[in-house]
């Protein structure tokens, strides 16, 4: 396995950090870390590119490769990888040089997933919406019915129960409606 550095001509400005000769630019020589274990794959084959960009796909992302753990990274950092960039699954990057870059495991996935839970919050707002018409309606539907019975009463007169409302030993009818209607309501 190959571990050189990329070459460059005399011709290259080294103080610019350009890395082209002309118009074209030098291939990075990486080792073939792919069948090593908890290796994924190297960044610049995990990539669509078109054709004419290929070259520059490979000169930026050639030297990265993505690995399972941060324990592959630093395994193949001090072996076969050495010189190479590594990105874990879960968004560790550890550079070349050895520096650990690591961060929120969401920051990638931020921006989706807050769109896709203000999605499902909007359903469920929307769903509360409809639950609360659907109970103001059937609230106003008993009340309706209880000011029926109570106009209905009102032109019968006192009933049979007109009694007992006085010896409080049974409520009338339209009371227990009453009551039904508003412990009902406030139980929601």
């Amino acid at each position: 396995m190959c571990n050189r550095p990329s070459f460059a001509s005399k011709d290259e400005s080294v103080s610019s950090g350009k890395s082209t000769v002309g118009q074209r630019l030098l291939p990075v020589i990486t080792p073939d870390l792919a069948p090593l274990p908890g290796v994924i794959g190297r960044a610049d084959r995990l990539v669509e590119a078109a054709p004419e960009h290929s070259a520059l796909v490979h000169r930026l992302l050639g030297r990265t490769w993505f690995v399972e753990t941060l324990a592959d990274a630093v395994s193949l950092s001090q072996g076969e990888g050495r010189g190479q960039r590594f990105v874990t699954r879960s968004g560790q990057l550890l550079e070349a040089d050895g520096a650990l870059l690591v961060g929120p495991r969401r920051l990638s996935e931020g921006l989706v997933s807050r769109r896709s839970e203000l999605r499902s919050l909007r359903g469920q707002i929307a769903e509360y919406d409809e639950q609360i018409a659907r109970l103001e309606q059937e609230m106003h539907d008993l009340q309706a019915r209880v000011d029926r019975e109570e106009q209905r009463r009102a032109r019968v007169g006192p009933g049979p129960h007109a009694g007992h409302r006085r010896t409080g030993r049974r409520a009338a009818p339209h009371q227990n409606l009453r009551g039904a209607v508003l412990s009902t309501w406030s139980g929601r």
